[in-house]
């Protein structure tokens, strides 16, 4: 790419300059004739090119358009001020005519890239910084970047309309809006979304998305300063890693760091969250992570601090949700808070706290369903069922065994009468060492070459169920 010294203008092929098409870069007067004329020039070439903006303040008063396939529009420290845009979007992609012959990844080289993209206000109704949409299955804002962009005062910073597929957003700032990126409700939207190293703060929402075919990846980034929820999901697939939340510091009694809704769809939303810090600073009156819809909610790892006045519980319901959580290894800092409070809703869980080795299900069968899906990966090493394995233990300060002989591993225990778990390390040279017991008077043993359970006191008859994952034989 080359560049005259004297005034910073594009000189090679497919490349133009909107300098050369009269924009004003001090921002006396109204550009969006010369960006949009620029933007055509470069569409009757035939060929994907380049729009090139020098730095400087331009004063853009209505919305600018411009094909995926077609286009790229890069800006060297450019500023684009959309402060008159009183509806509509600042910069609208569509897609794509040259994706028109069957090739729907051509435009994969295409961008906006070091612009700056101001709008009216936070709050303006109708507004959006950046919109993704097409019309049809192929033409579609396809496989287009942005990156390296600050984009704000807007209702919604960028909004992922129909057809708006494998989009990728590195290293963005987007603030003072309403909502930082918006999922839009189509039929046909949204696969394959990808956010890394962006910043979402100082707004209401960081993400709400509304699509049952969706699938969105946020990773490496940080979410800060939103006052009412981090992430809202209605359907769809959602993934996020190694990201960082923080609330803000005068967020409502309602905040949540997630919420799953089912305002529109009846769909399942599938999430993940791998490795992430999660902090709220006030009390919160609501579910910190809410289901109140169809939900499967997997965490890996990570850690959250909550305020010890929030009430509303660490995972819960404050209306009709179903599915299930399971928190694996997850470091969890509430205080006193309840981490389960799902009032009538039908959600299961499965949850182990990294710093106490304890594991709480509130509901029977949860955990061992946990266990069981693992089957096939640890069948080598050997698994004793799930939730189906139960002895009945008659009377206490008796042994009763369970039926697997001298087996080492691990063994969890659940109370199927009165409650409790307990999380059992067996070694039948060693013995047996118990990691957490909450199971009445249970201790667990080896006797005449069996691994057993005996009930110092309590109820009995009681039923204890268990699963044993068997470490490996040779």
């Amino acid at each position: 790419m080359a560049l005259t010294k004297a005034n910073n203008r594009m000189i090679d092929g497919a490349s133009v300059n909107v300098l050369d098409y009269g924009a004003d870069p001090t921002g006396t007067t109204d550009s969006q004739s010369a960006i949009q004329s620029a933007i055509t020039a470069v569409g009757a070439t035939g060929k994907a090119g380049k729009v090139f903006i020098p730095a400087g303040t331009y004063k853009v008063d209505s919305g600018i358009t411009l094909d995926a396939s077609e286009v790229s529009l890069e800006g060297n420290s450019a500023i684009l001020d959309f402060s008159a845009l009183s509806t509509g979007n600042a910069i609208t992609v569509t897609g794509a005519d040259i994706n028109y012959s069957g090739n729907p990844y051509f435009n994969s080289v295409n961008f906006i890239q070091g612009l700056t993209i101001k709008g009216p206000a936070k709050g303006t109704s109708g507004t959006a910084g950046i919109r993704f949409t097409g019309s049809t299955s192929l033409l579609g804002s396809n496989d287009f970047c942005v990156r390296d962009c600050t984009i704000y005062d807007f209702q919604n910073g960028i909004e992922m309309g129909e057809v708006a597929y494998h989009l990728l957003f590195q290293h963005l700032n987007i603030f003072q809006c309403d909502v930082c990126v918006t999922g839009e409700q189509h039929s046909n939207t949204g696969a394959r979304n990808v956010f890394y190293k962006c910043t979402f703060y100082n707004s209401d929402y960081g993400f709400a998305l509304y699509n049952a075919s969706a699938s969105t990846s946020i990773t490496d980034s940080i979410l800060a300063g939103l006052s009412t929820v981090s992430i809202l999901i209605d359907a769809g697939h959602l993934s996020v890693s190694n990201c960082d939340f923080e609330t803000g510091g005068s967020h409502g009694a309602n905040y949540r760091l997630l919420w799953q809704t089912d305002d529109a769809l009846p769909s399942y939303a599938y999430i993940n969250l791998i490795g992430n810090q999660f902090i709220v600073k006030n009390a919160t009156t609501s579910p910190i992570f809410g289901i109140d819809g169809a939900c499967q909610l997997k965490i890996y790892g990570g850690t959250i601090f909550a305020n010890a006045s929030s009430t509303g519980g660490l995972f819960g319901s404050t209306g009709t949700g179903v599915g299930n959580v399971s928190a694996f290894a997850f470091h969890i800092d509430i205080g006193s808070n309840p981490t389960e409070n799902f009032g009538a809703a039908t959600v299961e869980t499965y949850i182990h706290r990294s710093t106490t080795n304890a594991i709480s299900a509130v509901d029977t069968d949860a955990s061992f369903n946990e266990l069981s899906a693992y089957n096939s990966v640890i069948s080598r090493n050997g698994i004793f069922g799930n939730n189906n394995n139960s002895v009945s233990v008659a009377s206490t300060g008796v042994f009763t065994s369970i039926g697997v002989g001298t087996a080492n591993g691990l063994l969890i225990v659940r109370d199927g009468t009165s409650g409790g778990m307990g999380l059992f390390l067996c070694d039948a040279s060693a013995g047996v060492v118990s990691v957490s017991n909450a199971v009445t008077g249970l201790t667990t043993s080896y006797s005449g070459g069996q691994l057993g359970f005996t009930l110092a006191s309590g109820t009995v008859p009681r039923t204890l169920r268990w699963t044993m994952v068997q470490t490996a034989t040779t």
